[in-house]
């Protein structure tokens, strides 16, 4: 179990059924019209996203889904894609299924893979679940992530496991 930096619940968020190892094969954009799942997913938006550089999209077997682009921050993802569940069952299935686009491997050396993590000021209590990799497809770098209690999954994609890794740790 890792501890990472305190972060609030509602900057983590959700990535795919099959989030196609966050290597991102995109799924069309969803209506216009902002629904109270998607509102709630909104505030859950990892650092640097948000409702500017991030569309709702569907299809995602979630209840709520956004599609990012390129995150401002320093070293920020290329993309992001946060899924809101409505239990979880589907999102333990959503980040089955995200790994599962995956060749899988450590975030950190030695680590296993996947993972879980814990808020700093809950070290003892699982939040979730972590996994990097590259895309079985496409070979470009990702990580997923789990926020149990929110029902939410994340994933992201960049050019470095290492560097998303870092990114998710400061701003996941």
């Amino acid at each position: 179990l890792h501890s990472f930096p305190t972060r609030r619940s509602s900057d983590l968020i959700a990535a795919g059924k099959r989030c196609a190892g966050c290597g991102y094969a995109w799924i069309g954009p969803a209506t216009a019209a902002a629904d109270a799942n998607s509102d709630a997913l909104s505030k859950m938006l990892s650092q640097g996203y948000n409702t500017s550089n991030c569309t709702t999209t569907q299809g995602s077997g979630g209840v709520a889904a956004y599609q990012c682009g390129q995150n401002p921050l320093p070293n920020g993802p290329a993309k992001g894609l946060f899924i809101l569940y409505g239990n979880s069952d589907d999102t333990s299935a959503g980040f089955q299924g995200a790994i599962g686009d995956l060749n899988v491997t450590p975030c950190k050396s030695g680590d296993p893979a996947p993972d879980t993590w814990s808020f700093d000021n809950s070290p003892n209590s699982t939040a979730g679940q972590v996994a990097c990799g590259t895309g079985k497809t496409d070979n470009k770098p990702g990580l997923v992530w789990t926020n149990d209690q929110n029902h939410m999954l994340g994933g992201v994609a960049g050019s470095d496991v290492a560097a998303l890794y870092q990114w998710w740790q400061a701003n996941g």
